[in-house]
């Protein structure tokens, strides 16, 4: 992480780079800026966001020689994490985010997912929205 700072109750983290688990080499993340604004009032006794915002973003999956993705070693740590509790994000929001996919990219995505929950959510709405490229 290259800054931390505060601005109007808001975390920015910007610089963020998430490596990948060994035996993956390379970055399996990349943002420019990430924006934490936690949320005042507790969504059903969970901790809550109001809003989660990243900038720049680059997500790169990819496949080894053994058909595995790199994302598999973080999912199972994640997964197998003692006593994980719920969590509930109002607005998750992803600008100019790209996802790389075994080398093939799609730039300039934009995501919007309101009343995001970890264990799930009934009146969660998303949008999703790409750049051409000529």
């Amino acid at each position: 992480m290259a800054r931390l700072r505060f601005s109007g109750g808001a975390l920015i983290l910007e610089g963020v780079v998430i490596k990948n688990i060994p035996p993956c080499t390379g970055e399996l993340l990349t943002i420019r800026s990430l924006k934490v604004v936690p949320s005042l009032r507790i969504a059903g006794g969970r901790p809550s966001l109001a809003l989660l915002e990243l900038n720049g973003g680059t997500v790169e999956l990819n496949q080894d020689s053994a058909k595995e993705w790199n994302i598999t070693p973080l999912l199972l740590r994640l997964k197998n994490r003692p006593g994980g509790s719920k969590n509930f994000i109002q607005l998750l929001s992803l600008r100019e985010t790209s996802l790389k996919i075994n080398g093939h990219a799609i730039p300039s995505m934009e995501i919007t997912i309101r009343n995001l929950a970890t264990g799930g959510s009934r009146d969660a709405t998303w949008r999703i929205g790409f750049t051409s490229v000529q």
